[in-house]
Order: C-alpha cells, then sequence, then structure tokens
C-alpha cells in the first residue's frame, strides 16, 4: 500500500479553507503542485520557510509572503487565496482534471496500468461473461496458461512424467493442448462439423482474425 502513495498523491487535491492542514511544498492545491518539484529545500530554508510550512504561513493580509525570485519559478501561481473559518477539505481529481466524488471504481479507473487495445478484448471481456471462462481465455490470449512447457522451466522434479493428460504422447504445450492433440483434433473437427466451420483453425492467431472479421461484419 505505501507504494502506493506516489501514485494516489497526484490525485489528491486541497480546497480552500483555512489552509492550516494544506502543506505548501507537497500537496496539490494549486496548478504549479507540488511545489518541491519547482523549489529546492536549499531555497525554502533561505526564505525563513519550513518545510512542514502550510499554504496559510505563505499568506499575511490576502498577500503571498513569497521571494520575488519564485515568481518565474511558479508562473501558474494564482492570487492568494482568502482564508476561511472552514477546515481545509480534500477531493479527487482525475486523470483529466476533473472534480469526482471519490469512490473505488474512480480511484481504480484513474490508476490502473493502460495499454493499447487488443484485437481480441472484446473476445474475452464482454457483458454477462462468465469471470472464470473469461479469465482462462485472457491467460490463453497472453500465452500464460500454466502448460507442462511452463512447468519445467521452474525446475520441477525430473523424476516426473509430465505427458499430455488427452494423448499421453508428449509433454503438453497451450499449442500441443488446442492444436496438435489428437484429442483435440477430435474436438476441433466435432466443432467444425456442428458450427459449419470451413476448416479447422490452426493457431490462435487465426481463431482471433477470423471472429474480429466476423464481428465487424455483423456489426455493418
Amino acid at each position: 500500500m505505501l507504494q502506493l502513495r506516489p501514485v494516489i498523491r497526484q490525485y489528491l487535491w486541497f480546497s480552500a479553507g483555512n489552509r492550516l492542514n494544506t502543506c505548501s511544498w507537497h500537496d496539490n492545491w494549486c496548478e504549479d503542485s507540488p511545489l518541491y518539484c519547482k523549489i529546492t529545500s536549499r531555497q525554502i530554508t533561505a526564505v525563513g520557510f519550513y518545510i512542514q510550512s502550510k499554504v496559510a504561513d505563505l499568506i499575511i493580509n490576502n498577500e503571498w509572503i513569497l521571494s520575488s525570485d519564485w515568481t518565474r519559478l511558479l508562473p501558474s501561481l494564482p492570487n492568494a487565496p482568502t482564508l476561511t473559518n472552514d477546515e481545509d477539505t480534500i477531493h479527487w481529481r482525475d486523470r483529466n482534471g476533473d472534480k469526482q466524488v471519490f469512490s473505488i471504481s474512480v480511484v481504480w479507473d484513474d490508476i490502473r496500468p493502460r495499454h493499447n487495445i487488443v484485437d481480441w478484448c472484446d473476445l474475452v471481456w464482454f457483458n454477462h461473461c462468465i469471470p472464470k471462462h473469461a479469465f482462462i481465455l485472457w491467460l490463453v490470449f497472453k500465452e500464460r496458461l500454466k502448460t507442462q512447457d511452463m512447468l519445467l522451466q521452474w525446475n520441477v522434479n525430473p523424476n516426473i512424467d509430465l505427458l499430455c493428460p488427452f494423448c499421453k504422447a508428449q509433454s503438453d504445450s497451450q499449442v500441443h493442448l488446442f492444436f496438435d492433440c489428437s484429442y483435440s483434433t477430435q474436438v476441433w473437427n466435432r466443432v467444425v462439423q456442428k458450427t459449419g466451420l470451413p476448416s479447422r483453425p490452426s493457431s490462435w492467431s487465426l481463431i482471433i482474425a477470423r471472429t474480429v472479421y466476423s464481428k465487424q461484419d455483423w456489426e455493418v
């Protein structure tokens, strides 16, 4: 959880109040925040402030008491806010900079890693999918099934005979399990017969290409 602190901190913003609970240098309270990225500890202490200084410590009579040299360092610094008797409040600002009502789903959507969308995304994750089935299919597409060829890389006891549980002819792999195994071939042939497919697919890439192409035709 502690490793998530720098990830989470960028989305937590302090709204105006008495500014007694908002750290001047490390909290997000203006567009230049966090200020420690632009002002060094030496510059902070050189003008009489402390690392623990709050935003309220930087204001007297509704005016900033900052070094004139800092104007160049903080080009987006707003006018000094009018301090109130209300406590500072924290809100969540999403990856687009919009204020959001805090929820687990909002947090996850902002902090989750993002990559390019793959062609087979909608084949695995869709409304009413069975999570267990979707997860296994996701492992297949990522080539992460715990097949015997994967287990051999983990220094499994060499005295154990690792053979395909269906054909007993050789150690299984993802390719063997779905396409090369004699039992799998029989299953595929029955599927082709039942569904009227023109031929039996010979690889996952071919299955993906055919399915994605068919899905595009349906959408048109």
